[in-house]
C-alpha cells in the first residue's frame, strides 16, 4: 500500500488518540527495526544485542504501548518494562543502557506518526498523546 493509498483510507473522525494506537500497531515492525537501528547507533552495547531478539521486544512494547493508549490500563506496560530490565541487566545492561533505550523510542514513533497520518497536523497531534504518555 502507498503512501497516498494509505493516507485516502484514513477515517476523518479519528481523534489523535485513536490515530496513535492505529499506527503503532499498523507499523510496529517497522518502528521496532527503526528503534534497533537508532539505539545500537547511539549506544554500541545495544548493537551487541541479537537483533531478532531486540526487535521481537520492541515489537511487544510498542503494542503494550498502543494497548495502554487504548485502555489506560498501565499495568502491562510496567511489568514488560520491569521484566526487559531484569532481563537486560542478567545480561549486563545498566539502569543507564536502559534508560538510553527508553528515550529511543520517542523520535522513532514521531517520524512515523509525521510520515503515516493523513496529515502533519494529524501526524503531530497523534505523536502528542503518545509522548503525554510516556
Amino acid at each position: 500500500m502507498t503512501d497516498r493509498t494509505f493516507r485516502r483510507a484514513t477515517p476523518q473522525h479519528e481523534t489523535p488518540r485513536e490515530l496513535a494506537i492505529r499506527l503503532l500497531r499498523a507499523h510496529r515492525d517497522e518502528m521496532a527495526a527503526a528503534v534497533y537501528k537508532l539505539a545500537a547507533k547511539l549506544h554500541p552495547a545495544w548493537g551487541a544485542v541479537e537483533p531478532r531478539a531486540f526487535t521481537h521486544n520492541a515489537v511487544t512494547m510498542i503494542g503494550s504501548v498502543a494497548d495502554f493508549l487504548a485502555t489506560g490500563d498501565g499495568d502491562v506496560l510496567l511489568k514488560l518494562a520491569r521484566d526487559m530490565m531484569k532481563v537486560r541487566k542478567l545480561a549486563g545492561f545498566s539502569a543507564v543502557d536502559f534508560n538510553v533505550l527508553m528515550h529511543v523510542y520517542t523520535p522513532v514513533f514521531r517520524k512515523a506518526m509525521l510520515a503515516r497520518a493523513p496529515t502533519v497536523r494529524q501526524g503531530l497531534r497523534a505523536y502528542d498523546s503518545v509522548e503525554a504518555v510516556l
